[in-house]
């Protein structure tokens, strides 16, 4: 698989040089798409971490540290320039981790070595810290309050660490400088990596897009999906790694766990806290589903598409609904509501509709009615 995805980023690249020319918003991905070699050394590597999660420490750290010079040279300019100092700072640091490993057999110089490397590690954060203050405007975005925040956690962590080194808890101290090392190091190479994925499905899709018959309109929204999706999974994933790097993960998922499994209980009616958290998201996923469904079928599939007037309006409008209906079963079912339940909820729901809904609900029928038969037509002028 790894030698396939070279020899595809090898052709993408290939044929990406007169794009990035050509298309403007390509040129912020220009070392992302024209070092095909470097982009695939950073994707084997999240495959491995992500496959392989039972490699041994040391042997993650090196293979972090080897993949250092593609991770600089894929880095996007602007992120380069929000980071620079901590680009480099990073690999000294984890060098002198690994450095630490084979001096731990002596416990004056380890935590000589170990307070050293503290200091030097604040020093370079406050440098880092003064130097994203005073950045042109035109970097104040998302990142840029990430980033100050990610250097004032890991500044209390070291300085926790050189606390912890001076009253003799050496272990909690190598952890806490290792861990923040760590953490930092796994955030840059995971966001080249989005920066990788980035770049090449945009060239893939959007550059495209005029001899692809149904991504006109959408492609961009495609892409960003594909792209936030990546984003989310990656954050969760680092997040894991770094609260495991910090020995906090292991009590917080008891914890979360323990929260979200405590039951309710009504009677013979029980539902637990992580039902409830999952029903809205659940409902909120099928209606986004829906709604981007509908728009690419009456934006893009239909408008090319030689139809009867209404016929696409109709079909969209009733695939959204059910879209919508079966993710709401779906995330009832999800939630762990048994049959007798819903069967409740139904009893509740021809309550209300029997009072006070008999108007809303006779119009959506008789909507369903006319997408149906369509007696009156989208484009009809109504006298």
């Amino acid at each position: 698989f790894n030698l396939l995805l070279l020899a595809l980023l090898i052709y993408i690249s290939w044929k990406s040089k007169s794009a990035i020319l050509a298309k403007s918003e390509l040129a912020e991905y220009r070392n992302t798409l024209s070092r095909p070699f470097s982009a695939w050394l950073v994707l084997s590597a999240l495959s491995v971490f992500i496959f392989q999660d039972d490699l041994p420490l040391l042997v993650q750290q090196i293979i972090l540290l080897m993949i250092w010079i593609p991770v600089v040279r894929l880095l996007p300019s602007k992120a380069f320039k929000l980071i620079g100092p901590w680009v480099y700072m990073s690999a000294v640091f984890y060098m002198l981790g690994i450095l630490g490993y084979i001096l731990a057999a002596n416990q004056f110089i380890f935590r000589t070595f170990l307070l050293l490397t503290n200091f030097l590690m604040l020093a370079t954060m406050v440098w880092l810290f003064r130097r994203s203050s005073s950045l042109p405007e035109v970097y104040n975005g998302n990142w840029l309050p990430i980033i100050k925040t990610g250097v004032a956690l890991g500044f209390i962590s070291i300085v926790v660490a050189i606390v912890c080194n001076i009253i003799g808890n050496v272990s909690m101290a190598e952890m806490l400088t290792q861990a923040t090392v760590d953490s930092s190091y796994l955030a840059l190479f995971l966001y080249t990596s989005i920066s990788v994925l980035a770049g090449f499905l945009l060239f893939v899709f959007k550059s495209r897009a005029e001899k692809l018959s149904a991504s006109s309109q959408h492609a961009s929204s495609v892409i960003g999906l594909f792209v936030n999706i990546y984003k989310a999974a990656l954050f969760i994933y680092w997040l894991v790694a770094s609260l495991n790097m910090y020995r906090i993960w292991l009590p917080l998922s008891e914890l979360v766990t323990e929260i979200v499994a405590y039951s309710l209980s009504i009677g013979k009616f029980s539902i637990t806290i992580g039902s409830i958290l999952l029903f809205p998201v659940t409902v909120y996923v099928a209606y986004w589903v829906a709604k981007t469904i509908r728009a690419i079928l009456n934006e893009d599939v239909f408008p090319n598409m030689r139809l009867a007037r209404g016929v696409g309006n109709s079909v969209s409008s009733i695939l959204y609904y059910t879209i919508i209906m079966a993710g709401f079963f779906v995330a009832l079912a999800a939630a762990g509501f048994e049959l007798s339940q819903l069967g409740m909820i139904i009893s509740a729901l021809s309550v209300g509709i029997g009072f006070g809904l008999q108007t809303v609900v006779n119009n959506f029928i008789s909507g369903l009615i006319l997408m149906l038969e369509r007696p009156v037509q989208p484009g009809d002028t109504i006298e």
